[in-house]
């Protein structure tokens, strides 16, 4: 008889350590679930490129920084508008002007940011606005469709070079690709040969096609070759030279200068950009002349180069004819 009880406390025991369990394993489930949840918001929060306010403009329009820092022909492709751009940048715009906010972080060597859209439809009734105090400063009505070029300032307190400028367009501002790009400062290679080298001769920081037309003398082009034969189809930016003409007569060298000239649309370089090689004798396209004598048992050899210009210091090698 006193089993009975005991088989029925047990029983009681069993159904309430069911119930606790089947209470742990429902909010044991709901906890993971709730982690689970909470790991994938920090994830997508991780991953989204993440926007600010402006830091200039009155209004709190969407802020990006882009950084081309990296290199000074960095260039970056992005998508701007759309659902980002939703009000004007300052209070004296009208109220439909949408804008965004965009600050660049610049090489030191680059000179200035282009930008273009790659794709059509190009939306040429975008403004661009560069910032001054905080409110837009238009570049002339600057369309995003026109020759742009803003040029860097360095920082002090970021010790970075920056460029901030705002993009803006009245009514709905429809999603447009845009790529944006870093102009680096242009410069020649420059270098001296002697007469009988060839050499590369590079331009950097200008696109290709490559307009040599400002090169003056005209006839210095002859000695240049972009493949296609020297003087011929001249529009390479790192044409071999070659020079073909009348022997070097000059001892410190006979100087050929070239120019290029900037495309029209890039606004950032406006002046031609110029650039010299230096050509020399070379000796070797003259026959040398060696004599002796002998006195007081002594060998003496003299070695001249026949019609060679400037003066000479050579030098010989014995050679064993065995």
């Amino acid at each position: 008889m006193r089993l009975l009880p005991r088989i029925r406390d047990a029983a009681t025991s069993l159904s309430m350590w069911n119930r606790f369990l089947g209470f742990s394993h429902k909010y044991l489930a709901s906890r993971s679930i709730m982690f689970i949840a909470f790991v994938v918001m920090n994830l997508l929060m991780f991953f989204t490129p993440s926007q600010s306010y402006s830091q200039l403009c009155e209004n709190p329009v969407p802020y990006f920084v882009v950084d081309l820092s990296a290199s000074p022909a960095a260039s970056i492709t992005m998508t701007i508008g759309g659902h980002n751009a939703i009000e004007p940048c300052c209070t004296d715009q009208p109220a439909n002007h949408n804008c965004q906010e965009f600050l660049f972080i610049m090489h030191p060597d680059a000179i200035g940011l282009s930008f273009t859209q790659p794709d059509p439809p190009r939306m040429c009734d975008i403004d661009v606005y560069h910032l001054d105090q905080g409110c837009p400063i238009p570049h002339g009505a600057q369309s995003i469709c026109a020759p742009f070029c803003d040029y860097p300032v360095f920082n002090p307190i970021t010790l970075q070079y920056e460029i901030p400028i705002t993009i803006c367009k009245d009514g709905h501002f429809n999603e447009t690709v845009v790529k944006f790009m870093s102009v680096t400062t242009p410069r020649f290679d420059e270098f001296t040969l002697n007469e009988s080298c060839d050499h590369p001769i590079s331009v950097f920081g200008v696109p290709e096609p490559v307009d040599w037309s400002c090169t003056t003398p005209a006839s210095n082009l002859q000695y240049l070759d972009c493949g296609s034969g020297p003087g011929v189809n001249i529009d390479c930016a790192n044409p071999v030279f070659n020079y073909t003409g009348p022997p070097i007569m000059e001892c410190n060298g006979q100087t050929f200068t070239y120019c290029v000239q900037p495309s029209a649309e890039n606004q950032c370089l406006l002046n031609p950009i110029f650039g010299a090689v230096t050509l020399y004798p070379d000796p070797r396209d003259y026959t040398a002349s060696i004599s002796s004598s002998c006195a007081n048992g002594v060998s003496v050899f003299t070695a001249t180069v026949d019609g060679f210009p400037c003066p000479q210091s050579l030098a010989y090698q014995w050679l064993d004819p065995l």
